[in-house]
């Protein structure tokens, strides 16, 4: 999994790094080589002494800006991203409030939209880079008691399919999908 280049080590900005996965992202990625710039709404609190730990509001292209140019600052390119942000609301389709609603498309689908935009520029001028959106099992099947959640899984499924070929002027530097 360690990836070298000349330069330096590679970069990877990973979402939602508080939490089970993208905890468990940074941890794979810290001894293999990676400087991590964990991010979630509160900075992550991680023991490894390369990772930067930021908070960042994953709906908001503004915190997207400071998260990307915190990384950019400190190690002047961003390699990775790992798109993990998510939250989830049970209920039904006539259960689900529209705040509900706005809120899991906010983080999940609208997050990962913002996130793609905001670390494509550099990757494309870089030529190099790798994105990595976290959907789920309720991106491929529908669960009904899980609306707002299987329909911005589906979204970023779909997001991530049409931003592969489009996210990059190299071949090594995209946004990738794979069944």
């Amino acid at each position: 999994m360690a990836l070298e280049t000349e330069e330096q080590p590679p970069v990877a900005l990973v979402t939602g790094a508080a939490g089970g996965i993208g905890s468990a992202v940074c941890t794979v990625l810290e001894p293999n080589g990676w400087l991590v710039v964990a991010t979630d709404l509160e900075a992550p609190d991680r023991a490894h002494g390369s990772t930067v730990c930021l908070a960042h509001d994953v709906t908001s292209p503004g915190s997207w800006s400071r998260a990307v140019g915190a990384a950019l600052d400190r190690h002047s390119r961003v390699d990775g991203l790992v798109d993990v942000a998510g939250i989830a609301r049970r209920g039904m389709v006539w259960e689900t409030t529209d705040e509900d609603w706005d809120a899991v498309v906010s983080v999940n689908q609208t997050g990962v939209f913002h996130g793609i935009r905001a670390v494509s520029g550099t990757m494309r001028e870089a030529g190099r880079g790798s994105i990595v959106d976290i959907s789920s099992n309720a991106g491929l099947t529908a669960f009904p008691h899980a609306i707002t959640y299987v329909a911005s899984k589906f979204a970023v499924t779909g997001l991530t399919k049409a931003a592969a070929p489009v996210a990059s002027s190299s071949p090594t530097a995209a946004c990738r999908y794979r069944d």
